[in-house]
């Protein structure tokens, strides 16, 4: 009886660990086609969520497979990290098994893409404008034409989502260490803001909202029903 179980135990483990490794083997096969659909100049991280593994693999659906990645390419911009949750992954087992994957249907991606602050104030040009966390706003400072003088300005502005682009709106400001009087503040109002386009977002991706971090700035992203595919 003692060595029945003892054997039993050991099938136990070893299917434990052969799941383990099935499921490895086919998150990077995933990851190698996330990292074609976007782009990316390493393969991402993923993670197929759920145990027992072999189980999802042989129905080729996959509920739950987390991603994160870092310097993630989009249009003109270039995201610091990218972490999202794919649900309803569909990879057959036969193409698991060879690593032919040729698309990925998704039933849903929900992301968070962090824009870093290096990459916001690179986005105002030749302002040359600097922004910073100030909070649950942004802190926006750059040299500035005002009533006939230059001066160093502030504006401590708020964050929305417009379609595909990023807001940012001054709603305060500050010249030197002092707020603004009032004269100053209608000459300043829209020199400090800022409208980042942030389209051709991977994966499909679409703006749902924005955050303050201290790293920068996070916008949360969904998409429905996509194919993940290699570019033409």
């Amino acid at each position: 009886m003692r060595r029945l179980l003892i054997f039993l135990i050991f099938l136990l483990v070893l299917a434990a660990v052969g799941d383990r490794v099935a499921a490895g083997f086919a998150a990077r096969t995933v990851a190698s086609k996330l990292q074609s659909a976007a782009g990316l100049p390493e393969r991402p991280d993923v993670d197929i969520a759920g145990v027992p593994f072999l189980t999802q693999a042989v129905a080729g659906r996959y509920e739950r497979v987390e991603v994160s990645a870092d310097a993630v390419p989009a249009g003109e911009l270039s995201f610091a990290e990218l972490t999202a949750t794919l649900t309803g992954v569909q990879v057959p087992l036969s193409d698991v098994r060879t690593g032919d994957v040729d698309e990925v249907p998704v039933d849903m991606v929900d992301a968070q893409i962090l824009l870093a602050y290096d990459e916001l104030s690179r986005r105002s040009g030749n302002r040359r404008l600097t922004v910073t966390s100030a909070g649950d706003r942004v802190r926006v400072t750059g040299s500035v034409q005002v009533l006939g003088r230059t001066v160093e300005a502030t504006a401590i502005s708020a964050l929305t989502v417009e379609g595909e682009d990023l807001v940012v709106t001054a709603e305060s400001f500050e010249v030197g260490n002092d707020a603004a009087d009032a004269a100053v503040t209608r000459a300043l109002r829209g020199r400090l803001d800022l409208r980042i386009p942030a389209g051709g977002l991977p994966y499909d991706l679409m703006l749902r909202g924005v955050e303050v971090e201290p790293g920068g700035v996070a916008l949360r992203a969904t998409a429905r029903d996509v194919v993940l595919s290699a570019p033409p």
